[in-house]
């Protein structure tokens, strides 16, 4: 394993991932993975990512003040999972002093495959969406991670040379992109390997200033926000204005 920057007397790196529906802590040095943990936690991460950071830290016995820093996936991903990961991660940080970095998830999908060849990460946005980014040879990014519909994806991909491969949650939760021509890889590409989170993680930049997730589309409740607001009397212009504050709508 080999870092970007040294970890000096605080060597542990500490990585968080919950942009989708595989939960994922990994702890490391510049020279070692030594704990990686993954659970299938389908929107109860939060049952889950606290007490296992504990039983983390009690069993190799060390504290979080011990961090060089903590590195969390950005996305692009599911808003829940997202929050979950940036709310612990900023509590466990401020608490023990610990910088912040992020990395992004779908070059993280691409760099864990072994493929010398064009690589296409399609992941799940919602129905009938994509977050999508294409990767070349060398795993360097070929375009921006976009939020885009299957049909946009679709006509992208067309113009793409005949031997690319698709990969990702996309391909499992809109199975119709298994038809259209391309290879494709099995479920177990979907995410990505400890290794390529750790390795990743120790290129990345920290801070005190706290990183953002990734959002590259509308929240459900923004695009549906007329519709939601129906049995409350408020104004569109109203719900717009308590939810971009925080307040509850009601």
């Amino acid at each position: 394993m080999t870092s970007c920057e040294s970890l000096n007397n605080k060597k542990y790196l500490l990585v968080l991932n919950g942009v989708e529906d595989y939960l994922q802590i990994v702890l490391g040095t510049k020279d070692r993975l030594l704990w990686a943990w993954q659970a299938f936690t389908f929107q109860q991460g939060m049952r889950f990512l606290g007490p296992q950071l504990e039983y983390l830290f009690s069993s190799l016995a060390i504290s979080p003040n011990q961090l060089k820093s903590i590195v969390l996936v950005s996305g692009p991903g599911s808003f829940t999972g997202l929050r979950l990961i940036f709310a612990h991660a900023y509590g466990l940080a401020l608490g023990a002093q610990v910088p912040l970095g992020s990395i992004e998830y779908l070059p993280l999908v691409a760099k864990s495959i072994p493929l010398k060849k064009e690589i296409w990460v399609l992941t799940y946005s919602r129905q009938k969406e994509v977050y999508i980014q294409g990767f070349d040879s060398k795993k360097s990014p070929l375009t921006p991670p976009k939020a885009i519909s299957l049909e946009q994806a679709q006509e992208i991909l067309k113009k793409r040379p005949s031997d690319i491969i698709l990969t990702g949650s996309g391909l499992r939760k809109h199975p119709q992109i298994l038809s259209w021509g391309f290879a494709t890889l099995e479920e177990t590409f979907d995410t990505p390997l400890p290794q390529v989170l750790l390795k990743e993680a120790l290129c990345a930049k920290s801070s005190s200033n706290a990183p953002l997730p990734i959002y590259l589309r509308a929240s459900n409740a923004e695009d549906n926000l007329e519709k939601i607001i129906q049995q409350t009397g408020l104004s569109l212009k109203e719900a717009q204005k308590k939810l971009f504050s925080g307040s509850k709508i009601s």
